[in-house]
């Protein structure tokens, strides 16, 4: 998962995300996992490949911090994808 701004000026200013949670539909159940960092890891390829189709995958609470020194992490909106 990757942060960025649409049409920002200061092409040097950049996002890095630093956790999300994951929740998903596992084995019938609703399990929600929460990762480090902006990528995939074991649990959420694991996520993705087991849901079913015409099931979704949600990625929330994302949390962001501007790559500047002494930058504050800022929560960003979710995103839910349905899985074809």
């Amino acid at each position: 998962i990757s942060a960025g701004m649409k049409d920002f000026d200061f092409k040097g200013v950049k996002y890095a995300v630093t956790s999300y949670d994951v929740i998903a539909n596992y084995k019938g159940n609703q399990t929600t996992f929460s990762v480090k960092g902006g990528g995939f890891n074991s649990k959420v390829n694991k996520a993705i490949n087991t849901t079913a189709s015409g099931n979704s995958i949600t990625f929330a609470n994302i949390k962001v911090k501007l790559k500047i020194k002494g930058e504050k992490t800022r929560k960003m909106g979710g995103l839910t994808f349905k899985i074809k």
